[in-house]
């Protein structure tokens, strides 16, 4: 049965939502840009932005249609920056690609650092931001298929947004551990794209004119 909706690590996360969300787009007169929030879950259908499940301050509980990315806001890794002065950026450059499907699951990766830099999917800019947790998608012909398979990474940007993107939109910085390309400036990594699906028993290649074979991997 697909999930379609679920709850989020740590139940739930504070932040702002831009109000005309809740007025068909437009603000209407005499409304604050910002409403508080609590993000409380997440919904996913295939082709459609990710929704979040949203109680509002004034104890309204905002579900369907889930609010997209775009809608959402925060005060800065500092707390400094003013909600309704946040910018609103395009949702195409938050989030990278629609939903794969109804089937899904949320996790926040412990083992995964906190600080990472996000180049945003449309204009191409270089942002950093703070991980948060992770979806991923199952049971559909894009995510079962190894180089179409993508995870999507919730990330609070310093510049107030959020944004959702896959492993090649991120550097991640542990400074125990990595040597990130990006402080170093240097070429971003151009690794090739997985076509292998991995079996003990042999693995079945695809190969690029989308041709199968098997591979015993003696």
């Amino acid at each position: 049965m697909p999930v379609l909706q679920s709850s989020l690590p740590g139940e739930v996360f504070y932040c702002y939502v831009r109000t005309r969300y809740f007025y068909g787009g437009a603000l209407p007169p005499g409304e604050s840009a910002v409403m508080k929030a609590a993000v409380y879950g997440v919904r996913s259908r295939g082709g459609r932005a990710l929704g979040f499940n949203v109680l509002l301050e004034n104890g309204a509980s905002w579900a369907g249609p889930a609010i997209p990315i775009s809608a959402l806001c925060h005060r800065g890794p500092n707390g400094d920056l003013d909600p309704a002065a946040v910018p609103e950026q395009p949702l195409r450059n938050l989030q990278a690609w629609d939903c794969f499907g109804e089937n899904f699951s949320v996790e926040s990766f412990s083992g995964l650092p906190d600080l990472v830099w996000v180049r945003l999917p449309r204009s191409g800019e270089v942002v950093e931001g703070r991980y948060q947790w992770t979806i991923d998608w199952w049971g559909n012909g894009y995510s079962d298929t190894p180089w179409q398979h993508k995870q999507g990474h919730f990330v609070a940007l310093n510049n107030g947004n959020y944004c959702l993107v896959p492993n090649n939109y991120c550097c991640f910085h542990d400074p125990s551990f990595t040597d990130p390309f990006i402080v170093k400036k240097g070429a971003v990594p151009k690794f090739a794209e997985n076509r292998f699906d991995y079996s003990v028993e042999g693995s079945w290649v695809v190969e690029g004119d989308g041709q199968f074979f098997y591979d015993d991997q003696d």
